[in-house]
C-alpha cells in the first residue's frame, strides 16, 4: 500500500511539511481474534500518535479497529506505520480509508 504525500509549498516555493491524520481499518483473520487485544496493540504501537481508536462491528458477526493517528506527511513514514500495524497477530489486513492534511 502506498499513499501520495501532498507537497505544500511557501511563498518563496521553498517546500512545507506538515502532518497528515490517517483514518485505518484493522481487520482480523477471523471471528476467533481478539479485539480488544488488537486493540491494545494498536495503542501500544501507534502511542502519542494515536487520537481514536475502537472496535467496531463489520460484517457477519466480524468486528474490526477504527483508528485515527496523526503522522509527519513525509514520504514512507505513513507506510511504515501500516505495516507495523499489519503484523499484529491475527490481522489479516489493514485498509486506510482516509488521509487529510492537518
Amino acid at each position: 500500500m502506498c499513499v501520495q504525500s501532498v507537497v505544500l509549498r511557501d511563498h518563496k516555493g521553498g517546500m512545507i511539511m506538515g502532518d497528515v491524520a490517517v483514518h485505518v481499518r484493522i481487520m482480523p483473520e477471523s471471528t476467533d481474534v481478539d479485539m480488544n487485544a488488537v486493540l491494545e496493540k494498536v495503542k501500544e504501537i501507534l502511542g502519542d500518535k494515536l487520537k481514536n481508536a475502537e472496535i467496531k462491528p463489520f460484517v457477519f458477526g466480524l468486528k474490526v479497529v477504527e483508528a485515527i493517528f496523526v503522522v509527519p506527511d513525509e514520504e514512507g513514514v505513513l507506510d511504515q506505520e501500516v505495516e507495523k500495524l499489519s503484523k499484529i497477530n491475527g490481522i489479516q489486513n489493514v485498509e486506510v480509508l482516509e488521509v487529510s492534511l492537518v
